[in-house]
C-alpha cells in the first residue's frame, strides 16, 4: 500500500513539474503578430466549392497549396522558408472549416516580430486545379490593421479589412463580435 502512496504521489509531482514547464515555455514564447482569415470559394451559382474538396475524402493540405508572402521582408526573413534566421519556421497552417454550413479553407499565420517592421499587406498564392480547374496559381491580397499595443499573451491580432481577388474588392468579416478570425467568400469564375 506504501508503495502505491509513493507512486501516486511521484506521478503528481512529476504533472506538476510539466505543467510548470509547459506554462514556463508558453510565457517565453516570442512575441508575433497573428493573421486568421478563412476563405470559402464559390462558383458563380453560389455553390460551396470547398465542400466539394473536403468530399474527395482526401486530405485538403495536399489539394490547396498556399504561400503566404511579405511584400516587404525584412533582412532576416525569408519568405521562402517563413523563417526568421536563426528562429522557427512559421509557414501558414493550411485545413478547413465548418461554419455556419459553408466549408472555409484556413489561413492562420503568424509573423514573429523584432528587427520586421509590422506587415499590413499579405499575399495568398494559391494552387488547386481541384477548386480552380487549371495548374495555375492565384493571388489573393490582404489588408491588416495591425495593433500597435500588444493584446494577451505575446501576441498581436491582426485585423482584415480588404481581401483583392481577381479584380474584384471584398470586405471579410469577422467570425463573431469579439471574434480576431475574419471569413470572407470568393467567386472562382472558370
Amino acid at each position: 500500500m506504501e508503495t502505491l502512496h509513493s507512486l501516486k504521489s511521484t506521478i503528481l509531482l512529476i504533472i506538476a513539474i510539466g505543467s510548470f514547464y509547459s506554462c514556463d515555455f508558453q510565457n517565453n514564447e516570442p512575441e508575433g503578430v497573428t493573421y486568421n482569415l478563412l476563405l470559402n470559394y464559390t462558383d458563380v451559382s453560389g455553390n460551396d466549392l470547398v465542400r466539394n474538396l473536403v468530399e474527395l475524402d482526401t486530405p485538403t493540405s495536399h489539394l490547396y497549396k498556399l504561400e503566404i508572402v511579405l511584400p516587404e521582408p525584412c533582412d532576416d526573413w525569408r519568405n521562402e522558408s517563413y523563417n526568421i534566421k536563426g528562429g522557427d519556421t512559421a509557414s501558414p497552417h493550411v485545413f478547413y472549416h465548418l461554419f455556419n454550413n459553408r466549408y472555409y479553407f484556413t489561413g492562420y499565420f503568424n509573423i514573429p516580430v523584432g528587427g520586421c517592421p509590422a506587415t499590413d499587406i499579405l499575399t495568398h498564392r494559391v494552387k488547386c486545379p481541384e477548386l480552380f480547374g487549371d495548374e495555375a496559381v492565384r493571388e489573393i491580397v490582404s489588408y491588416w490593421d495591425v495593433p500597435k499595443k500588444q493584446s494577451t499573451g505575446h501576441q498581436h491580432e491582426a485585423k482584415c479589412y480588404r481581401i483583392e481577388f481577381e479584380g474584384n474588392e471584398i470586405t471579410p468579416t469577422p467570425m463573431d463580435k469579439t471574434s480576431s478570425v475574419f471569413i470572407a467568400t470568393l467567386i472562382v469564375k472558370r
